[in-house]
């Protein structure tokens, strides 16, 4: 299931929810159910299933060759990942997606400033704001300028 994603941009979409419920435990923990996307995503950061990487590129390869605008975009830019790992899903899926639809791929050209705690545990969007202010900024913001699917500065 897609989800549109409405925002200061053209057009964004999440391919599906990650966590459909989430009930606490008596000992603190949870009990999650996952979508099937949301349980690869979770076995490939936590669990470092490295498997979960076909599945998780097909799915998106698959959907972006559903998307009018896929023929008409330059590069695929990732966002830079929150926290270290030895495998880098942000990257790993986007390297897939980029070979999947035979775009090039740009893993300098958006820069991450400082370390900023996971947005997962914010639920007040004034305070997630405030976390990503000034965190992000371009390589060379001329670099793309004029192409499709640029980033706006």
């Amino acid at each position: 299931m897609e989800y549109k994603l409405d925002g200061n941009w053209k057009a964004g979409w999440a391919l599906d929810l990650h966590t459909i419920s989430s009930v606490k435990n008596a000992n603190g923990g949870f009990d999650n159910t996952y979508t099937d996307i949301g349980y690869a995503l979770n076995q490939l950061k936590y669990h470092h299933s490295t498997e979960q990487l076909n599945y998780l590129g097909n799915r998106l390869v698959t959907f972006m060759k559903t998307r009018m605008v896929t023929p008409y975009l330059d590069v695929i830019i990732p966002v830079p990942p929150s926290n270290q790992r030895d495998i880098q899903p942000v990257y790993e899926i986007a390297s897939l997606l980029a070979q999947g639809i035979n775009k090039k791929i740009d893993f300098n050209f958006l820069l991450k400033n400082r370390s900023t705690p996971q947005l997962k545990a914010m639920h007040d969007p004034q305070e997630r704001q405030r976390a990503l202010s000034g965190v992000f900024s371009l390589r060379n913001p001329a670099l793309y300028k004029g192409k499709k699917g640029r980033i706006q500065t």
